[in-house]
C-alpha cells in the first residue's frame, strides 16, 4: 500500500478538505505580501494557502470563462495568477511565454494539445475534473512583465508548475525539443484520478459535516484507538467506491486465436485504427508546427518588407536632400564663375589700357632722346647750350622716373591680373 492509498492519507485529504470549506465562508481582502511570496515564489510550502474571496467579487478561474483560451487560462495581471494557484489542490502549470517568440509560438501546439488531454472534460454537459490545469502569462503584457521578471521568468517559453497548498513544485525552460520533460513533470507531480475524485467528494457540502465530525472524533480518541479508527474508516471507503469490473479476455501474443476470429478481426481492425489515429495525430501535430514556422516566416517577411520600405523611403528622402544641396551649390559655383569673367575681363581692359600708357610713354620717351641727341650735338658747338642741356637732362630725368612708374605700373597690374586668376583657380578646385 502507497502512501497516498494509506487510511492514514485519505483522512488527512477530507480533513484537509473540511478545512479549506470552512476557510472559505469567511470573506478575505487580500493575501499578504507574506502569504503571496509563499504562494507564488516559495516551493514546497508547508503553510496553507487561503484563497482571496471578496463579497462576491472573487471568481474562480475555472468559471471565468473570458479569460480561457481554449483548455488554458489566461494569466491578465498577477492577482489572477495567485487566484489561478490557489483554486484547487490540483497540479498547476503556467507557461510564460511572448508575441514575438517564434519558439513560443511552436510550443503553444503542443502545449494546448498538453491541455486537452490533461484538463477538465465535458460529456453530455457533465464536468469530469482533469489532473491538471493549465495557464498562460504573457510576457510582454505590462501588467506581467515586472512579475514575471521576480518569477526570473526570462528565458521563453518557461513554466512554473504549483499545487495548491504546496506552492510552486517546480519550475525550468522547455522548448519544442524538449517537450517530453513537461510531459514527465507533469505525471510525476499530477495526482490520479481517483485520488482528485476523492478530495472532490470530500469536498461537497453533505460531506463536509460528516468530514468535521470524524475528524474531531479521530482527534478525540487515544493513539492506539485512533489507528484503528482510520483503518476501519479505510476500509470502508475501499468499500464504498469499489465497483464491479467483468472479467474481459486479452489477446496475448502466445494465444492470438483463442477468440473468434471475428472477434480477433475486430481487435486487429481496431489495433489498426489506434495506429492510424496516433499517426493522424503525430501528422496533424506536425503540420501544426509547421504552419506555426510558416506563420512566423511570414510575419518576418512582412516586419523585414515594412523595415526595407522605410529604409528606402529614408535614402529616398537624403537622396532628394542631397540633390537640392547639389542644385544650390551648383547655382552658387555658376554665380561665382560668371563673377571671376566679369573680374578677368574688367583686369583684361585695364592691362590692356596699360599697356597702350606704356607704349604712349615709351614713344614720348623716344621722342625726348632724339630731342636729348639733337640738342646734345648742338650743345658741343656752343656753351650757351650748357643750360639747355642740363634741363633737356632734367626732363630726361623726369620721363624716366615716369617711365619707372609706368614700369612698376604694368609689374602691379600684371600681378593683380595672376592673383585673381589663381584666386579662380584656387575656389574651383576647392569646390
Amino acid at each position: 500500500m502507497t502512501k497516498r492509498n494509506s487510511p492514514a492519507f485519505c483522512i488527512l485529504l477530507i480533513v484537509l478538505t473540511s478545512a479549506c470549506h470552512l476557510t472559505s465562508s469567511f470573506s478575505c481582502s487580500s493575501l499578504s505580501s507574506a502569504r503571496l511570496d509563499t504562494a507564488l515564489f516559495v516551493s514546497d510550502s508547508q503553510s496553507p494557502i487561503e484563497k482571496t474571496f471578496g463579497k462576491g467579487a472573487w471568481k474562480p478561474p475555472s468559471q471565468n470563462k473570458e479569460q480561457q483560451r481554449g483548455k488554458v487560462f489566461s494569466i491578465q495581471q498577477p492577482q489572477d495568477l495567485l487566484d489561478f494557484v490557489v483554486e484547487d489542490e490540483r497540479l498547476s502549470v503556467v507557461k510564460v511565454f511572448a508575441s514575438w517568440c517564434k519558439t513560443c509560438q511552436v510550443f503553444d501546439v503542443r502545449y494546448r494539445k498538453l491541455a486537452n488531454q490533461y484538463s477538465d472534460k465535458s460529456d453530455n454537459g457533465i464536468l469530469q475534473q482533469g489532473q491538471v490545469r493549465f495557464a498562460e502569462m504573457q510576457y510582454d503584457n505590462p501588467n506581467n512583465e515586472e512579475m514575471c521578471k521576480l518569477l526570473n521568468a526570462t528565458k521563453l517559453p518557461y513554466i512554473i508548475m504549483y499545487k495548491g497548498s504546496k506552492g510552486k513544485v517546480d519550475e525550468f525552460q522547455c522548448g519544442p525539443g524538449t517537450f517530453q520533460v513537461l510531459v514527465d513533470k507533469v505525471r510525476e507531480y499530477a495526482d490520479s484520478e481517483e485520488e482528485i475524485a476523492l478530495v472532490m467528494d470530500a469536498s461537497e457540502p453533505q460531506n463536509v459535516s460528516a468530514a468535521e465530525t470524524t475528524g474531531e472524533q479521530i482527534l478525540a480518541l487515544q493513539p492506539d484507538q485512533t489507528q484503528q479508527t482510520v483503518e476501519s474508516i479505510a476500509v470502508k471507503q475501499q468499500s464504498t467506491s469499489t465497483t464491479f469490473v467483468p472479467d474481459v479476455p486479452q489477446l496475448t501474443p502466445e494465444q492470438p486465436r483463442t477468440l473468434e476470429p471475428v472477434q480477433w478481426m475486430n481487435q486487429e481492425l481496431e489495433s489498426l485504427k489506434e495506429q492510424l489515429l496516433t499517426a493522424n495525430n503525430e501528422k496533424n501535430e506536425l503540420f501544426e508546427i509547421m504552419k506555426a514556422d510558416l506563420d512566423w516566416h511570414k510575419n518576418q517577411i512582412e516586419q523585414l518588407k515594412e523595415a526595407l520600405q522605410s529604409q528606402r523611403e529614408q535614402y529616398e528622402g537624403l537622396l532628394r536632400s542631397r540633390d537640392g544641396q547639389l542644385t544650390k551649390l551648383e547655382e552658387q559655383l555658376a554665380e561665382e564663375q560668371k563673377w571671376f569673367d566679369r573680374e578677368v575681363i574688367s583686369l583684361t581692359e585695364q592691362l590692356n589700357q596699360v599697356s597702350c600708357d606704356m607704349q604712349q610713354s615709351e614713344n614720348k620717351i623716344k621722342s625726348l632722346e632724339s630731342e636729348v641727341d639733337l640738342w646734345q650735338r648742338r650743345a658741343e658747338g656752343a656753351a650757351y647750350t650748357d643750360g639747355q642741356t642740363r634741363q633737356l637732362e632734367e626732363k630726361v630725368s623726369v620721363y624716366e622716373s615716369e617711365r619707372n612708374s609706368l614700369r612698376k605700373l604694368t609689374v602691379l597690374a600684371v600681378k593683380i591680373v595672376w592673383r585673381g586668376a589663381g584666386s579662380l583657380i584656387h575656389r574651383v578646385r576647392g569646390r
